[in-house]
């Protein structure tokens, strides 16, 4: 389990995606893509380079290329309608969008008309056919990406910019992909400051700026994740739920569910959904649901 670098496939488009995700947890993922996504329903928790945004229905967020992100929705799931689109779509007519950077993450309450256009870009997409080929839905997204260009402020990386955001990023990617290869086991932040020859303090400073927690607290929301969905799941004994998801007691897996949720695992696991015959099929890493073109459409236009 370690930080995922997420292969972007074109199904419709060449260097074009979209589509909706119904998710509970998208653990720490990367992409080469920009990323237009709009909260159709629930509320999320989102955490951008580290930046922890409260994401309810109707907000509008950018991503930008190789931005570490992590999504944590409700217990039954939060929806999101993406886009994603890679620069080389505009390869030849827009080469500066190479060095484009987006300078927020959030779309601001007043820019809601992007959150229309991009509604109506997606049932074309997703209704598209004989009647409406490629090319009309081609013209349609860049029709989003201007209004998109128009309303969001940015600028383009010189080329020391690009070289310090590739750095922070390198270093980034690879603190989560060893805190997650390792949490399951007695990890510490002395192990991770020698692998990048750094301070403790440098260390500890470095993680609280990008991660925007501590070492530790963020290899305890890790093992609470893995604890809730073994949970929902899966028949284990709570005493096996603690130490396969990194609990070295099992008290101290109670004490998490008393402190972030007031109630015990016995009670969780009893308020959530469990069906033995999906255990086999489980993925531990992930927990989402991607909609099928039915299923989108349906959504869109009810």
């Amino acid at each position: 389990m370690h930080e995922e670098y997420e292969l972007i496939q074109y199904p419709l488009i060449s260097y074009l995606n979209v589509f909706i995700n119904r998710i509970v947890y998208r653990r720490p993922h990367r992409h080469d893509e920009f990323e237009f996504c709009l909260c159709l329903a629930g509320e999320s928790r989102w955490l951008i380079f580290g930046q922890p945004y409260q994401i309810n229905s109707g907000d509008f967020l950018i991503l930008n290329p190789s931005e570490l992100h992590e999504i944590r929705g409700e217990e039954l799931g939060s929806t999101f309608l993406f886009v994603q689109f890679s620069s080389l779509l505009f390869s030849t007519s827009f080469p500066e969008i190479k060095n484009l950077i987006f300078d927020q993450n959030i779309i601001e309450d007043n820019k809601t008309h992007l959150n229309s256009s991009l509604l109506e870009f997606a049932k074309q997409y997703f209704m598209s056919s004989q009647d409406k080929p490629a090319l009309t839905v081609m013209s349609q997204f860049l029709d989003l990406f201007d209004k998109i260009l128009e309303a969001v402020p940015h600028h383009y990386m010189n080329s020391k910019e690009q070289n310090s955001y590739d750095f922070r990023m390198g270093r980034i990617r690879r603190l989560v992909d060893f805190i997650e290869k390792n949490y399951k086991q007695n990890i510490t932040l002395k192990s991770f400051a020698e692998q990048e020859n750094l301070s403790l303090s440098y260390a500890s400073r470095f993680i609280r700026e990008n991660l925007n927690m501590s070492f530790q607290d963020y290899v305890r929301e890790l093992r609470f994740n893995e604890a809730k969905k073994l949970l929902r799941n899966t028949d284990i004994s709570i005493s096996e739920i603690s130490f396969e998801a990194g609990f070295s007691d099992p008290r101290y897996l109670n004490e998490i569910f008393e402190k972030n949720l007031n109630m015990k695992p016995s009670e969780y696991r009893n308020q959530n959904f469990f069906s033995k015959e999906s255990t086999n099929k489980l993925d531990y890493v992930n927990d989402e649901h991607i909609f099928t073109r039915e299923e989108s459409i349906n959504l869109l236009t009810s």
